[in-house]
């Protein structure tokens, strides 16, 4: 299986897998991601797709949740859903209604889920909180054996030198696909907008998915959907590194960025953004 190993301006490294020049977390099975296109997709099928760090675990507990009509915690990492870490085997044998979930892009996720136009959630998040996320992740897991400091680590970001690629690209090619393609359900589901009214983002989420839930219920989602809860409730659940660390449960709040971007640092950011991001829906949404 293709390695490589991506050196930051201090020569500090990261260990990816690459599949045909696309960048995987080195943990990933080459054979799994050549799997994918030919996996069959059901009716009733939903797909969580985003970025890293943009909130899947939690979606993927709030969908489960909406779907089951039950405020109970989902028995299962979102890890056993997960399109490009599980064989075709292992997808037929999910019960249904499955919640997979993906980093993957529209054109790279199974080919019937684009004929059958499969429900998609699409993930979006403040690329900002997104990068402290990761870094944290990737300075925690071992395989991606990277001791670098986060100033370093971050330009390797703003250069799009990462697993699943540039969150910009990312972002700006699921645009293109909302709006080339008006007749596949795809909702947006934006991390600020969901801390900030949980609830109400259970109940938009619930009429998109034709699965209306009751007052009472949808506050019971969103109160076991609540950060604590779901750190505490899915434990045994969550990835930990060696030492002992659950690193799928970090902080979970917005704005923590504030936390470690320098002056100087967001002013390298901000230029990139709006480079990046000139004539998109989304050019000012997380402009500074």
């Amino acid at each position: 299986m293709p390695r490589v190993r991506v050196l930051d301006r201090s020569g500090h490294g990261l260990n990816f897998v690459d599949v045909d020049g696309r960048w995987f977390p080195g943990d990933v099975d080459e054979q799994l991601i050549r799997g994918v296109p030919d996996m069959e997709i059901r009716d009733d099928d939903v797909i969580i797709c985003g970025w890293m760090r943009s909130g899947t675990h939690w979606t993927f507990e709030m969908t489960n949740m909406i779907l089951n009509g039950s405020a109970q915690t989902v028995e299962m990492p979102k890890q056993d859903q997960m399109i490009e870490r599980i064989s075709l085997d292992q997808q037929r044998a999910l019960l249904s209604p499955r919640v997979l979930n993906t980093h993957l892009r529209f054109h790279h996720l199974p080919l019937s889920a684009r004929k059958k136009k499969t429900k998609i959630i699409l993930l979006l998040r403040n690329p900002r909180d997104c990068a402290v996320s990761w870094f944290n992740f990737q300075k925690t897991i071992e395989y991606f054996d990277y001791d670098g400091s986060w100033e370093d680590w971050l330009q390797l970001f703003l250069e799009g030198k990462m697993d699943w690629g540039s969150w910009f690209d990312y972002v700006r090619d699921w645009e293109r696909v909302v709006d080339e393609n008006p007749d596949h359900p795809i909702f947006l589901l934006h991390y600020e907008e969901h801390k900030a009214d949980p609830v109400e983002a259970v109940e938009r989420l619930s009429r998109f998915l034709d699965c209306p839930v009751t007052s009472d219920l949808s506050r019971k989602i969103a109160d076991e959907c609540s950060f604590d809860k779901m750190k505490d409730n899915k434990r045994n659940f969550a990835w930990t590194s060696q030492s002992g660390v659950h690193v799928h449960y970090r902080k979970g709040k917005v704005g923590d960025w504030k936390n470690w971007f320098t002056v100087r640092q967001c002013e390298e950011f901000d230029k990139v953004y709006r480079q990046k991001m000139a004539g998109s829906r989304f050019e000012r949404l997380w402009s500074s």
